[in-house]
């Protein structure tokens, strides 16, 4: 039952106070807040007293089947056997005239059959659940729970007692009583504070506006947030907030202040925030141009519809410090590894076994090799290395192992979250895998193909490293081997599935990628799209998605249960009114900020987050096979009908495959007039890879095309670079702030390996040293801490990751894997036969926050200037571009084409990728 209570008078007659009582079952009731709405004040206050349903008893069965109970225990059983009584409620809210609130009253839970023939009690209207039954007697069913809604949200219910049952005079348990979903049942009710007044509240204690929160803090930037304060629901105009004004000012740190800053001089910041038609919903603001480390004060005032200031709320913050270049050593997962692996340079020796037991994490060290990252996979393959070989000698039959440096034709991947090195190999033949090589180039192309050419090798059949050096000038294909395709599948055009109430129903997608046993293709992403047409939508209990059956996988578990619920009904959707829809709904977690769950009832349209994680719960899995939707739909409540059809349901899968199993394609092999060569410069722009320089018998200077498309060579005109490169050997990364690079050897005087960061300014061709942040040495004597910086290195490698593997702010981090610290030469067995040398097997990242924050690069004009007329077909830049970089054989003469043009090419069309600079 529900009691309403308001005061209906007017200025003749100011105190007449009114009741109204809705005490039907199985109806939604109206009421209509009553009051004049053409004058202030515009609200009503209505007292709100709310009783739930009552519990049903158990009548037990008692007379024939049961034992008398002792005397002393007859009062207690029989009163756990009576149902519960229902919650109750009372509040009052001040709401607009005019509005109307929707009262459900909760019916109470039945008692069924006679003493000595009980049955289960039906659930009461509203939420009751039946009791349950056994062989002797039924429970009582549970009392459904009383609610008042008002705009669409519940703002007060009293909950249902539950059925008697469960003692031995009624061994069966009595039904759940009904309860909003989320809501603490032994609590009675619920009402919505945020709504319902409180007479206690001062006047001193209305909060206008609500307090500042720092959405967002920068070094030189702020989003503050704030609501409309304590009576941001009321709708009279002394606390109706119509707009704000923001003033900012710089702050004195003061230890004596409790906050610790004072500001005195504030100056406007914005002057006309409006508040938002939800009072429900934050306003923010954003602030730029800051002082990095510095304090700073916000003043947020509100005021009226009639300008009337109705407080003000102050916010003390310091601003962070200016980014800074900052090296992160990774720690690597380690595996354990056959005794015929590559070994690890700094693994421990036992002074009784051979040191190829002991490897201590793979890959070992190297130089030479290359790193390439695609899709967030990162890849690198060949090098120098050291290698333990073993063998048995004829006369002792003992195993004699010793170490070599060779070229290594090892392909691994990293994975950057888990830290994790992984060998790729899939058994082929040696003819259809790349020879081992060091100083190659391995480009990646739009679709995810990699490309690698040239390099070095020994021509004997060890590998190993010495007199017998052979350049290389074949050119190989791998596709990605972790490469994620994207796939819709759907119902059929014509197929259209009828939904009936009370029932749940399914309907089957069958999904089949398999073009053999060794191509399984497994999920890395999942979306559910639905369509559907509904009278009303909040009979729509539940919707479930069912994975197929998993058989026969070495990865995974044979299972039936990988399935989760992507929207789940609430009880306080019964009291929404029926209202036919077109449905078209996307379930994905890339919907961030709405969650499914966050409404009562089923959304028309939109995106949102599923009731249970789709990834969590289908990552990883095969795609293949039988895929199942299920919806479940609710009794209707008279005079509802509850009736639809599903018009179409849609996976969206993004798919890699379950194993990663690289294949290599050689090509034809270039033209005679291309030398084979080691150490060349190579980029990507579109589909073609430009070659430029390398080694020889001595330096090269040429520049060649090689087209993929058509598997064509094309020997450009080019000139030398005006501005060379700081040093010799670098690793060099093109990303949205330039071409960064890394050690490599001085060009003049000792060959020290290099360990600074340059950055070049491709417009500007300016170089410039990046200043890196170093740990604080006071406490060492002046001396660099060994680990905050990775030790100077050549032939290396570095590559940018995505920024969901960043351990940057302002951007994607900078991978570096391995290198050289020494020179070849210098290297020596030791007593064990161990060749010590200097290659590197370390792993480190690059936060490159200052970098980003400074590059003019990236932060300037020059992509919209330049690079619209350079993309723009028929542009004049474009016309150069195809008759120098660009040129083709049938044209003549070609113009010159310089690698900085490539450079330039490459970095408007945002190929970012790793290179070598010779």
């Amino acid at each position: 039952m529900v009691v309403l209570t308001t005061n209906i008078g007017n200025d003749n007659a100011p105190m007449i106070i009114k009741s109204n009582y809705f005490m039907k079952e199985n109806v939604i009731q109206e009421y209509i807040i009553p009051g004049n709405n053409n004058s202030s004040p515009y609200e009503q206050k209505v007292t709100m007293k709310l009783w739930g349903g009552g519990g049903g008893g158990c009548n037990g069965g008692r007379g024939e089947s049961t034992s008398p109970l002792p005397e002393e225990d007859e009062d207690d059983i029989i009163r756990f056997s009576q149902g519960k009584a229902g919650g109750y409620v009372e509040a009052t809210f001040s709401l607009p005239i005019g509005d109307k609130l929707y009262i459900v009253a909760g019916g109470g839970g039945k008692s069924e059959g006679s003493l000595s023939n009980s049955l289960a009690g039906k659930g009461g209207w509203h939420g009751g659940l039946d009791g349950r039954s056994d062989l002797s007697s039924g429970g009582g069913g549970g009392g459904g729970f009383t609610s008042v809604s008002w705009n669409s949200t519940v703002i007060a219910a009293a909950f249902g007692g539950d059925g008697g049952g469960n003692t031995t005079y009624c061994t069966a348990q009595g039904g759940a009583g009904g309860v909003l979903r989320g809501k603490n049942k032994d609590s009675g009710g619920y009402i919505n504070f945020d709504l319902a007044l409180n007479d206690n509240i001062q006047e001193e204690e209305v909060i206008i506006p609500g307090r500042i929160e720092i959405e967002m803090l920068s070094h030189d930037a702020a989003t503050v947030t704030w609501n409309a304060g304590t009576h941001r629901h009321k709708t009279t105009k002394e606390y109706y907030v119509q707009k704000y004004t923001v003033q900012l000012a710089e702050g004195i740190i003061n230890d004596e202040d409790t906050e610790g800053i004072v500001c005195l001089d504030y100056t406007l910041h914005d002057g006309h925030i409006q508040r938002g038609v939800d009072v429900n919903r934050n306003t923010t603001t954003h602030v730029n141009n800051l002082q990095s480390s510095s304090p700073y004060c916000i003043r947020v005032e509100a005021f009226s519809i009639e300008g009337l200031s109705l407080g003000v709320q102050v916010k003390h913050f310091t601003t962070k410090s200016t980014p800074v270049n900052e090296w992160h050593q990774v720690t690597v997962r380690q595996r354990a590894v056959s005794t015929t692996s590559e070994v690890a340079v700094n693994s421990d020796v036992s002074t009784t076994d051979s040191f190829c037991e002991h490897s201590s994490s793979l890959p070992t060290g190297r130089r030479g090799h290359s790193m390439t990252v695609i899709n967030d996979n990162v890849y690198i393959f060949g090098g120098s290395t050291l290698k333990c070989v073993c063998t048995i000698d004829e006369s002792s039959k003992e195993r004699m192992c010793k170490s070599m440096n060779v070229y290594s034709d090892k392909l691994w991947h990293f994975d950057p979250i888990t830290s994790l090195f992984t060998q790729l190999d899939n058994g082929l033949e040696h003819d259809d895998w790349p020879r081992s090589r060091e100083q190659h180039s391995m480009t990646a192309l739009p679709n995810g193909n990699l490309v690698l050419i040239g390099g070095i090798s020994s021509s004997n059949d060890n590998s190993e490293i010495g007199d017998e050096s052979e350049l290389l000038s074949d050119v190989w294909i791998m596709k990605d081997p972790h490469h994620v395709s994207s796939h819709v599948f759907s119902m059929s055009e014509d197929e259209v599935v009828e939904l009936k109430a009370g029932q749940v129903t399914s309907h089957t997608l069958p999904v089949s990628l398999n073009n053999g046993v060794d191509d399984d293709k497994c999920i890395s992403d999942i979306q559910v799209r639905i369509t559907m047409d509904h009278n009303c939508p909040k009979g729509i209990q539940y919707i479930k998605l069912t994975a197929p059956e998993v058989i026969d996988n070495h990865l995974l578990p044979q299972s039936t249960d990988y399935e989760t619920k992507l929207f789940i009904g609430s009880m306080a959707s019964r009291d929404h009114e029926c209202l036919p829809s077109a449905i078209d709904l996307l379930f994905t977690e890339d919907a961030h900020y709405d969650s499914v769950l966050s409404r009562a009832s089923i959304p028309t349209s939109g995106s949102f987050r599923p009731a249970d994680s789709l990834m969590s719960t289908f990552g990883g899995l095969p795609v293949d096979g039988d895929w199942k939707l299920s919806i479940g739909m609710s009794q209707p409540i008279f005079p509802e009908v509850y009736e639809g059809t599903l018009n179409d349901w849609k996976v969206i899968a993004d798919v890699k495959p379950c194993s990663a199993r690289p294949k290599w394609q050689k090509l034809a092999s270039p033209p005679s007039t291309f030398e084979p060569r080691r150490l060349h410069t190579a980029i990507a722009v579109d589909n073609s890879i430009f070659i430029s320089g390398g080694f020889a018998k001595g330096r090269l200077t040429d520049l060649w095309r090689f087209d993929y498309d058509t598997n064509t060579w094309t020997e450009l005109r080019s000139q030398g670079m005006q501005n060379a490169w700081p040093m010799y050997g670098q690793a060099a990364y093109i990303g949205e702030f330039g071409l960064l690079s890394y050690g490599g050897l001085a060009p003049h005087g000792p060959r020290t390996p290099g360990e600074d960061l340059w950055l070049w300014d491709i417009f500007e061709d300016e170089w410039s040293s990046l200043p890196l942040a170093q740990n604080d040495t006071s406490a060492y004597d002046d001396q660099r801490l060994s680990n905050d910086i990775p030790q100077g290195r050549y032939l290396s490698t570095i590559s940018l990751l995505d920024n969901a593997h960043s351990s940057s702010e302002e951007g994607p981090s900078a991978l570096v894997f391995g290198g050289d610290n020494g020179l070849l030469h210098n290297s020596h067995q030791d007593s064990y036969g161990y060749m010590s040398n200097s290659f590197l097997n370390d792993v480190w990242l690059l936060s490159p926050d200052g970098m980003y924050i400074s590059s003019p690069m990236k932060n300037g004009n020059h992509r919209e200037n330049y690079c619209s007329w350079m993309m723009k077909d028929g542009s004049t830049v474009e016309q150069v571009w195809n008759d120098s970089c660009g040129w083709k054989e049938e044209r003549s003469p070609p113009g010159v084409c310089n690698l900085k043009d490539v450079l330039f090419a490459a970095w408007c069309r945002e190929q970012y990728q790793s290179l070598t600079l010779s």
